[in-house]
């Protein structure tokens, strides 16, 4: 699966390795950040080689494609369920990003590859308890100008399934995020939530369109930034920046309701 646009290459195990060697060269972004276009979702073994080349031939089809959507890609709402399933009551948490915007349509509009929570510091340890109990492992980043100040939490692999920004408690009912991008970071409390939505049946704590509208425009101003300082960066974040124009339009026209 490609990480610049979500598309997926379906091919046999020799294919794959020319694939590899032509294609998924790697990227040096910068002297810290170097990528991989593209992920590999799954492999399947058989013992007859014309059954695999019958298969391979079946992904390629509608049904093929379903299968593929329904068996192989990672589904983050349903880890997203099994956390809350394990946190207590006392313990809130606030679904932001992609799957809030698709919480306040009511459906889902586009294909998510992880989950975006928010919590309270107060909150942290009893959230990574959590993730540990369904099976995560995690690690935390601090933020740049203070190494002591942990800012985000995120499930311990090189795709992260579920990540969680860390907020604090500020003076007149507010709160402030920990971002290292550029815009106002502080926002009063009522703006945070959570609204009660249901995304294929399950029920998830969203976080308000307001802050939702304030967040995409921080992201905007965010990925301009990146275009200006590094077009390499910029070019390999397709998604992200689609993904960003997506949300921005549902959320204008959710605002306007």
């Amino acid at each position: 699966m490609s990480e610049m646009d979500n598309s997926v290459h379906i091919c046999n195990s020799d294919n794959l390795a020319k694939f590899n060697q032509s294609k998924n060269k790697t990227i040096k972004v910068s002297q810290q950040l170097q990528i991989k276009p593209w992920s590999l979702l799954g492999q399947f073994e058989f013992q007859r080689d014309q059954t695999g080349n019958d298969f391979e031939q079946f992904l390629r089809t509608k049904d093929g494609l379903e299968f593929i959507d329904k068996h192989v890609l990672f589904n983050p709402l349903s880890e997203l369920k099994k956390l809350l399933s394990v946190l207590p009551k006392s313990c809130p948490v606030y679904v932001m990003s992609g799957y809030a915007v698709d919480g306040h349509l009511g459906k889902l509009s586009r294909r998510h590859n992880d989950v975006d929570i928010i919590c309270w510091r107060k909150n942290v340890n009893t959230v990574i308890n959590s993730l540990m109990k369904i099976g995560y492992k995690v690690r935390k980043s601090f933020a740049k100008d203070n190494p002591k100040l942990s800012i985000l939490l995120e499930t311990d692999e090189e795709n992260p399934a579920i990540e969680v920004k860390i907020i604090d408690e500020q003076p007149n009912n507010c709160f402030r995020f920990h971002f290292n991008i550029p815009g106002q970071q502080i926002f009063p409390n009522k703006m945070l939530g959570p609204v009660q939505v249901t995304l294929d049946g399950i029920k998830i704590p969203v976080i308000r369109l307001e802050l939702l509208a304030e967040l995409t425009k921080m992201g905007t101003r965010n990925l301009k930034q990146i275009k200006k300082e590094n077009a390499k960066l910029y070019k390999v974040l397709g998604v992200k920046i689609s993904n960003n124009k997506n949300d921005r339009k549902l959320i204008n026209k959710l605002m306007k309701k």
